[in-house]
């Protein structure tokens, strides 16, 4: 007996070939769209009832209904994982010691239980987030592993697309007629036989090439070694550059090649968020569609969700450049023609997959609003205003396995339980602790090295203000590991390494050696005390009279008034000018001895 599915009230998104939208009824029958109500015939229960007996009805009002996502490149081997790739790019990938070990992990067999755990999250996940058709480029799948997917249900519900890296593995795709993409990741695989092999392969049928090689800086350096040209011309010059490549990520592709690619109908996919923080070079790939380009969006390492990725390249694109309804085909329409299944999939037509999400509106935040009722206002609102977590409801090959918000094929509390058991272990297996306190120790040895000399200085500095504050301002973090004196009181009188031409002393002290004990301490040259004078004023603001300082014959001191006109004089010295300074002579002073002595 045929099962009926009937969304009434909706507003639908089809992205057909007439780009229809529109408040639409949709038909669903078995697990096919069976009839699309352009012209809302449907509009009462009693008609519906009438024409399809036991049809099951969800009034949809408030909801936005479009095509179910393609995620081009899910790499499930790091789903929980993403905290080991800190500070790495794609050069450095491979020598990560933490997902080397992990790895090593979850390819062994007695550990085959943690990877159904870790690979039944990473597809629930992508379940909720409306990702109904994967292509799985995870290097953790074998033989083995897939002989045992009756076991595993998450591997019956989505159409998933492996992607292969090894010959046998291949191999045992193709006998099962499993239709999957030759994987080629490491440029030193690149050669003559690997690329005949590759041809030889995709000829026969049931395969695509999935390069990743142009993700590295030194991807081609060792093909042009090896070819003395690009590995586009030399794909070109064997007629094998069309529609059965793919290129993942290809961000150090140069202007040429991108030329030479013009209407090629080659295939490419992006991961923004790796190209962000993985890629050396970050924007250059976003114009491949200018060059007739088929490109898809997958999460790759470090994605949570397809809508995520379309968000962050709607923000990475130039405004203008690209329309909104591009951007949603990228993850629906263009990787339907990519793994060649649109006859099936990527709009909301009649006799295609009922694979089919819809987003919640009701809500005040999500609203749509808009004069315009046109794809682009539709594509717009979805990328820009919701999120994975607004979508509501899923329909899976005409199956509804998710409705209001609760999924009907995991409980969601076992499942977190189960993913936090297995996280702790993935920090554990990857040491992620030890190599945090090595990467923390290394770098307090840097900041002590000789290379850094400059930021461990010591700096005493008492000059002005402004240099003051920039010193200060320079470094504000002090590690546990490094001393800086980066700030001096005002009060603190100036030290100075040289004499500058500007610099005055009030007073000038000289060091003069002793050259015989019994001849004395000389503290005055030539005998003669020069003695300054300067204006003082009482606390009433009055001059406070002058006084000049004599010794007598035994060495005491006698203080004289400048009102007195005498002048006294000692040894015979004749009175002089008494605006100037008076010196005086003085003989040896000694200590505690006598002349004769």
């Amino acid at each position: 007996m045929d099962r009926y599915l009937i969304l009434k009230n909706a507003l639908v998104l089809t992205l057909d070939k007439e780009d229809n939208v529109g408040y639409y009824n949709v038909v669903i029958k078995n697990n096919i769209i069976h009839l699309i109500d352009y012209y809302n015939d449907l509009t009462s229960d009693r008609n519906i009832y009438t024409k399809y007996p036991g049809v099951n009805i969800i009034d949809a009002k408030d909801k936005i209904i479009i095509p179910a996502f393609f995620n081009s490149n899910i790499n499930s081997s790091y789903a929980l994982s993403n905290v080991f790739f800190e500070r790495l790019n794609y050069d450095k990938l491979g020598d990560n010691l933490s997902l080397v070990l992990l790895d090593k992990h979850f390819t062994s067999p007695e550990n085959k239980l943690d990877l159904k755990t870790l690979i039944t999250f990473s597809y629930f996940r992508a379940l909720s987030n409306g990702e109904l058709f994967l292509n799985e480029t995870s290097n953790y799948f074998n033989k083995d592993f897939l002989q045992e997917f009756h076991k595993y249900n998450f591997l019956i519900v989505q159409d998933i697309l492996f992607t292969s890296f090894s010959e046998s593995y291949s191999r045992y795709l193709y006998e099962i007629k499993k239709f999957h993409c030759i994987g080629i990741r490491d440029e030193s695989d690149i050669n003559n036989y690997s690329l005949s092999s590759a041809a030889k392969a995709v000829k026969e049928g049931k395969r695509k090439i999935f390069f990743e090689i142009l993700q590295k800086s030194t991807g081609q350096e060792h093909i042009r070694k090896t070819f003395s040209k690009s590995i586009f011309k030399v794909l070109g010059e064997n007629d094998f550059l069309d529609n059965r490549v793919i290129f993942s990520n290809p961000v150090n592709i140069q202007k040429d090649e991108l030329d030479y690619l013009t209407d090629k109908r080659v295939n490419a996919v992006l991961c923004p968020s790796d190209i962000l923080k993985l890629g050396e070079k970050k924007l250059e790939s976003l114009d491949l569609m200018k060059y007739g380009l088929n490109v898809s969006l997958g999460t790759g390492y470090l994605g949570k969700s397809v809508l995520s990725e379309m968000k962050l390249f709607s923000h990475l694109v130039k405004k203008g450049n690209l329309s909104f309804r591009s951007i949603l085909k990228m993850a629906i329409t263009n990787p339907a023609r990519m793994f060649d299944v649109y006859e099936t999939h990527g709009s909301i037509e009649k006799n295609k997959v009922a694979n089919l999400i819809i987003f919640d509106v009701s809500d005040l935040r999500n609203y749509f609003i808009s004069p315009d009722l046109s794809s682009e206002k539709v594509a717009e609102h979805i990328i820009e205003n919701l999120d994975s977590k607004d979508i509501s409801d899923i329909i899976v090959k005409g199956n509804v396995i998710r409705r209001d918000y609760r999924s009907k094929l995991f409980d969601t509390d076992a499942m977190k339980q189960t993913t936090s058991a297995l996280s702790q272990k993935i920090i554990e297996t990857g040491k992620y602790y030890e190599f945090k306190e090595k990467y923390l120790m290394r770098k307090r040895i840097k900041d002590l090295s000789i290379d850094n000399k400059e930021e461990r200085k010591i700096i005493i500095t008492t000059g002005g203000e402004d240099l003051r504050e920039s010193r200060s301002t320079e470094n504000p973090i002090i590690s546990d590991s490094e001393f800086r004196v980066i700030g001096v009181r005002k009060d603190v009188t100036p030290i100075k390494s040289s004499v500058d031409d500007d610099d005055t002393f009030v007073n000038d002290y000289n060091v003069i050696e002793i050259s015989d004990i019994n001849e004395g301490l000389k503290l005055y040259e030539d005998n003669e005390v020069t003695i300054k004078e300067n204006p003082l004023k009482d606390n009433a603001g009055f001059d406070i009279p002058k006084k000049k300082i004599f010794f007598d014959d035994v060495g005491n001191v006698v203080e004289s008034s400048e009102e007195k006109e005498e002048i006294k004089v000692i040894e015979g010295k004749k009175p002089k000018d008494k605006d100037k300074p008076v010196s005086y002579k003085k003989d040896k002073m000694r200590f505690g001895f006598s002349d004769n002595e």
